[in-house]
């Protein structure tokens, strides 16, 4: 059964919330890296997945 049939709406609060979280992670994330020496190489590999397959 599809989502939208189940009432499902990603526009809601935990949707939104998750975004926000998501986000200051990743900003939090290369604010660290910009303080880390030059020299050091980093390789970083996002993947997104959905539950829905």
């Amino acid at each position: 059964m599809r989502k939208e049939n189940l009432g499902y709406s990603i526009n809601n609060s935990v949707q939104r919330k998750n975004d926000t979280m998501f986000q200051s992670a990743v900003i939090s994330l290369f604010k660290a890296l910009t303080s880390w020496d030059k020299s050091h190489h980093l390789s970083l590999d996002l993947i997104l997945r959905s539950r829905g397959g």
